[in-house]
């Protein structure tokens, strides 16, 4: 069974708000819920969804769709391939599950992005982030960093900014959209602590300065 399966009321064709969302292995399937609404199931494939409520446990996430999450989901479910040579740590989010989340600083010992080597406007090689949302993880760890060892919170940090910096995170390594994560309600204070610190390999960067203290005193 799909991990994860949307069901969008009153439609027969894909909605325009999940366009895009299972990048062409979206699968679908005529159904009923079981309050007697009729409308279409899509989710990733393989597998086959059914709208049974034994299995899964749907919420409304907007006007005429519903979300719905295996009852025994677990994040492995919907781990990206990919992302098993990635280094970080495991955060507890706020409804007790785990994830890996990168650390992306680029001087942190245990940077975990894969990166390219490019020739800049200046005419030197350097090794970058890929563009998008890797690029823009390891260049919020880095406001972020400085502003801890200067002057606080990073100018136009609000609250938006550190929840798009939680959910591109999260999506290093699980597929999981925006609208997925606040559903399944993985983020409070404690989890933005954990993901910033792991972000930032805060365990490798806080042993390195107390080396260089110990050496220096």
């Amino acid at each position: 069974m799909p991990p994860v399966v949307y069901f969008a009321e009153h439609v027969h064709d894909v909605p325009k708000v999940l366009v895009g969302r299972f990048d062409g292995e979206v699968m679908r399937r005529r159904a009923s819920s079981p309050d007697g609404v009729s409308g279409l199931l899509v989710w990733r494939g393989p597998g086959l969804a059914a709208y049974d409520e034994e299995v899964y446990e749907f919420r409304r996430c907007g006007e005429n769709l519903r979300l719905g999450f295996l009852k025994k989901f677990e994040p492995e479910m919907v781990r990206r391939r990919s992302s098993f040579s990635i280094a970080g740590y495991p955060v507890r989010m706020a409804n007790g599950e785990c994830y890996l989340i990168p650390a992306v600083l680029p001087e942190s010992p245990d940077f975990g992005l894969p990166t390219v080597d490019r020739i800049g406007e200046d005419g030197q090689w350097r090794r970058e982030v890929p563009d998008g949302e890797l690029r823009f993880l390891s260049e919020a760890a880095r406001r972020i960093f400085d502003a801890l060892d200067g002057e606080g919170v990073p100018e136009g940090f609000d609250d938006t900014t550190l929840r798009r910096v939680a959910v591109a995170a999260i999506g290093v390594c699980y597929d999981l959209s925006e609208l997925e994560i606040g559903v399944r309600g993985l983020l409070d204070n404690a989890a933005y602590t954990g993901v910033i610190e792991a972000l930032l390999d805060a365990p490798a960067l806080l042993e390195l300065r107390s080396k260089k203290k110990t050496s220096e005193g």
